[in-house]
């Protein structure tokens, strides 16, 4: 779960990193010294820089939402278990009130609500909570605000 969050915190950071060297190429665009040889130049360092954010932000996001699926899953069986060792408790009495359809249907029904909440929200809120985070903060001589 920790490198879940931590790979979603990441995933979360590429967004206002993209957008500081997009800023980065277009202020290269209009510097003092725009002559073409040293657009070239800093255009592929940044080329290469943006290939590495957007690889972090690949493995970040497969890396937090796998894990957080995979923690889902897990999370999902487990209450089907405890689940159903309560329905095996229950009086006689308590099966002539509910529907067994109805009873099947509403277990898996539950249990798939709360896989996907911890599945994909979790790694989401991860995501969107770094991306605001990293967006308001000072990067380098970039102050960025996102909203």
């Amino acid at each position: 779960m920790a490198i879940g969050s931590l790979a979603g915190l990441a995933q979360g950071a590429c967004q206002p990193l993209f957008t500081i060297l997009f800023g980065r190429i277009t202020n290269s665009l209009a510097g003092e010294n725009a002559d073409m040889n040293s657009f070239v130049d800093e255009a592929s360092h940044l080329a290469l820089k943006y290939i590495y954010v957007g690889l972090l932000g690949l493995v970040g996001g497969y890396l937090g939402y796998s894990s957080w699926m995979r923690t889902g899953e897990k999370t999902a069986i487990d209450i089907r278990k405890k689940y159903f060792m309560s329905l095996l408790q229950q009086e006689i009495a308590f099966y002539d009130t509910i529907n067994p359809n109805e009873l099947s249907t509403k277990i898996a029904e539950e249990c798939f609500n709360i896989q996907e909440g911890i599945g994909s929200s979790v790694p989401t809120f991860c995501n969107c909570i770094d991306w605001i985070t990293s967006g308001e903060g000072n990067m380098g001589n970039e102050s960025l605000v996102v909203f």
